[in-house]
């Protein structure tokens, strides 16, 4: 038996240039923005984009080099989205060039 009530809630990404994710999910994807807590001391800036409801991708701030990983490192591999229309979204990818 699993655990009852159990459901994915968010992937988290460390970015350099946080309001160029912002506006890529959103014109990607129409994820909204629905937290931010900006920089307060020692905390680092962050924020939540919502797909659907409860379903997010957390972007930290202050990224600053990107860490080649090895083709056969153990970790993260990648995120799934689910859509509706799998033609449609990839024509809106297209025309906006994120999808070739």
């Amino acid at each position: 038996m699993g655990i009852a009530g159990i459901r994915f809630g968010h992937v988290a990404f460390r970015t350099a240039d946080v309001e160029r994710s912002v506006r890529w999910y959103a014109d990607a994807f129409g994820a909204q923005k629905v937290f931010h807590a900006p920089q307060e001391g020692e905390r680092q800036e962050l924020m939540f984009l919502e797909f659907a409801k409860g379903q997010c991708v957390e972007l930290f701030t202050r990224g600053q080099e990107k860490t080649p990983a090895p083709s056969s490192a153990i970790g993260y591999q990648h995120f799934y989205l689910v859509v509706n229309d799998l033609d449609q979204a990839l024509k809106h990818l297209a025309a906006i060039n994120i999808y070739p």
